[in-house]
């Protein structure tokens, strides 16, 4: 050491209480770890603990938290107590040391062992790293090895499955006839027409127990829609579905495997195929019936959007209440969510209101041509969409701009490689965003004039005898091409009389 040590940080990690046995537990890794600090003349510890984090991933809380600190120069060394306690994987036990070594004056130092600032050393640092990662994958192969082994030899693990018990002895399921009477009881219901929800509401009125590790938890539609979808319960388990492999990064990634390899081994059944192969059609039945009630209930689905910034409004619903919201609110591309303030719109509501300003708008020739001519709809929401494109405009400029501002500083040396590639990132996803907004805003100048004669739109209006929801949502959609919705009143809740500004364009 040739400076003065005032900060060090210790990084501590363990992934297994096996590891805690085998001497690497938390407390052990700190204490070995400060001893060294001390021996080296450390002032101030700064400690960063990863408890039940494998070290084959870099996400790590506090891996990152050390790897923040180390960029902004807190530290003036490392210590770790091994170099599998950093990392499992050598790419990332070297990108780690490669960070540490460029902004820590001192470097990394290691408990357990000792490398020497040298091409010899550093070649046995990577070898070491190597041989880690070799090993962990060696551990894996034997563990996939064994589980394919005991599914091969007709033998399940102790995984649990709702309806039956675990036998030791014999490796096998077998049936709990209290949960199995449950279990007919879900597919009973669910195949009378009875939904997942109200199947839910019946089992848990009824105090029906569901008990896993000995604690009693609640029904959820998930889990009945789980029961109903899961084949095991006719009498067959499809072992070996699934492979986990070590990806590129030294992380581990889950891929579904041809049927072809798959291990079934026979278990008793609860249901049969045929009361099976029946709640499998209720489920497609029901789906169906879903889209078509969502149809019908929707008038306003593909031509509503929003006053105040122009995006689109889309479908939101709970299990009792639908609305309209702006897609600010939802949509993960737009990232400036400060654009809009979107208000939920109840469906029912909007969809009347909607109709109705329609209806005393088409009721003549003369008032169509009216509202088509009127200054402080047309023409207003022209220019104002005309300023929002002015402003969207100047706002690429500026991003572009910055773009290249990004590139002349990593040139210069003044930031690193992870900040351009974070900014540039971030600076791209808002030019998608403005992009998108822009080409919308260019659909809606170029919408914004007369298609339709007023005669035709009020002829069309006029001979719709049956005026249904279905009938409804045609009629809009052959006169008008989109519906501009702002909701004026001041109201934060949706169960106060709505107040909307509706504005029509006309195809």
């Amino acid at each position: 050491m040739t400076n003065k040590i005032i900060t060090a940080g210790i990084y501590v990690r363990v992934s297994t209480s096996e590891q805690a046995e085998q001497g690497y537990s938390i407390q052990t890794q700190i204490r070995a770890c400060k001893d060294k600090a001390y021996e080296l003349g450390a002032i101030d510890i700064w400690e960063y603990a990863d408890e039940g984090f494998s070290g084959a991933k870099l996400d790590r809380p506090a891996m990152t938290k050390l790897r923040d600190d180390i960029r902004k120069d807190k530290l003036d060394i490392i210590i770790c107590y091994d170099p599998d306690r950093l990392a499992r994987n050598l790419a990332h036990q070297l990108l780690i040391t490669d960070e540490i070594e460029k902004y820590c004056r001192e470097g990394l130092i290691f408990v357990s062992v000792s490398f020497e600032n040298s091409p010899e050393g550093r070649l046995f640092y990577s070898m070491r790293g190597a041989f880690s990662a070799y090993e962990r994958e060696k551990i894996l192969e034997r563990i996939i090895r064994g589980k394919k082994g005991k599914l091969q030899a007709g033998r399940l693990g102790n995984n649990h499955l709702y309806g039956y018990d675990f036998d030791k002895d014999t490796q096998m399921y077998v049936i709990n006839e209290n949960e199995a009477k449950t279990i007919r009881q879900i597919f009973k219901w669910y195949i009378s027409g009875i939904s997942s929800e109200q199947i839910t509401d019946k089992l848990n009125a009824n105090n029906v127990p569901k008990i896993w590790q000995g604690k009693r938890y609640k029904w959820s539609g998930s889990t009945v829609r789980t029961i109903i979808k899961n084949e095991k319960y006719t009498g067959i388990f499809h072992g070996w579905q699934y492979l986990q492999v070590v990806n590129k990064c030294g992380g581990y990634s889950i891929k579904k495997k041809d049927k072809s390899h798959w291990i079934d081994i026979e278990i008793p059944a609860i249901i049969s195929n045929e009361i099976f192969e029946q709640a499998q059609k209720q489920i497609i039945k029901n789906r169906t019936y879903n889209i078509r009630k969502e149809k019908e209930v929707h008038l306003l689905t593909g031509l509503a959007y929003c006053g105040n910034c122009g995006n689109k409004i889309y479908n939101h619903h709970n299990r009792k209440r639908k609305y309209y919201v702006c897609s600010v609110l939802y949509d993960k591309r737009i990232t400036d969510k400060k654009i809009c303030q979107p208000k939920f719109l109840h469906v029912p509501e909007v969809d009347e209101l909607v109709w109705q300003s329609l209806t005393k708008i088409c009721s003549s020739p003369k008032i169509i041509k009216q509202y088509m001519n009127d200054n402080n709809n047309q023409e207003n929401l022209f220019l104002t969409y005309k300023e929002n494109l002015s402003i969207i405009n100047n706002k690429l400029i500026k991003l572009k701009n910055s773009q290249n501002d990004i590139l002349e500083w990593f040139s210069d040396g003044l930031i690193d490689k992870e900040t351009v590639q974070t900014k540039l990132k971030n600076t791209k996803s808002k030019i998608e965003q403005l992009t998108n907004s822009k080409k919308e805003l260019l659909n809606t100048l170029s919408n914004l004039k007369e298609k339709h004669t007023p005669d035709d739109i009020y002829n069309i209006f006029k001979n719709s005898a049956k005026v249904s929801q279905e009938d409804r949502r045609h009629i809009l959609r052959t006169i008008l091409d989109k519906i501009y919705l702002t909701r004026i009143d001041k109201s934060k809740g949706c169960k106060p009389k709505l107040a909307l500004k509706i504005v029509f364009i006309f195809k």
